[in-house]
């Protein structure tokens, strides 16, 4: 999860695969939708994140007004990707199965919390370095500690928040056995540059935060 969201597994929204293949004609999402359920597996959870939604009848209505009537069979085989929409670069390694995700976007408010520049890591068939998500909005843990940019992988200075602020993408590539991002950000705190660069090579990750400001502060980088 990242922000505001839940740990769903990939097949939760798999009926929103199927329509993108239907729309932009991609086999990759065709083959991260995977196999179609039919019948009681309509319903089925996910065994590894029991907390995770069934696809239920809406996946079912989505894929018959909307996608595909039949889909192409093929490995899913991820690859690194960024979106400088949504200011999300994904860093892949398949063959090591390891996921670096790392947040530069332009939100400000709503449901993001004041974490730029922050990161979570995949590796070893699990999560290793964790966003928090959220708690239950009215939970006095939800403002307390989850929206704290203490509970992120990224830099707090002086001990205090964020300020709601975005980021700026400068570099991203990606090749057959190394990925890398690049972003910064001006306006989480006064007179602070927040610099961070993370490449992945293998199961290697390298990550380089620079923090430039004037005067005396404290940085903490926060890795859970």
């Amino acid at each position: 999860p990242m922000h505001d969201s839940d740990r769903l597994a990939l097949s939760d929204d798999r009926w929103y695969l199927e329509v993108a293949y239907a729309r932009y004609g991609d086999p990759f999402f065709a083959a991260a939708a995977g196999p179609r359920p039919e019948g009681p597996e309509i319903d089925h959870r996910s065994e590894r994140l029991p907390e995770s939604r069934t696809l239920g009848l809406e996946a079912a209505a989505f894929t018959l007004f909307w996608g595909e009537e039949t889909l192409p069979v093929a490995p899913f085989q991820p690859r690194s990707s960024n979106d400088r929409h949504e200011g999300l670069a994904v860093l892949r390694d398949a063959a090591n199965e390891t996921a670096v995700l790392f947040d530069y976007g332009p939100a400000l408010e709503g449901h993001v919390h004041p974490a730029k520049l922050g990161m979570v890591l995949f590796a070893g068939g699990d999560i290793r370095l964790v966003d928090p998500g959220r708690a239950p909005y009215a939970h006095p843990l939800q403002h307390g500690w989850y929206r704290r940019t203490i509970a992120h992988n990224t830099v707090a200075v002086d001990e205090r928040d964020q300020r709601p602020a975005a980021g700026r993408l400068r570099a991203f590539a990606a090749r057959e056995d190394w990925a890398l991002v690049r972003a910064d950000t001006v306006d989480a705190y006064p007179g602070v540059t927040l610099d961070r660069t993370l490449l992945l090579a293998g199961d290697v990750v390298v990550d380089v935060f620079q923090c430039r400001g004037g005067g005396a502060h404290t940085f903490d980088l926060p890795l859970h």
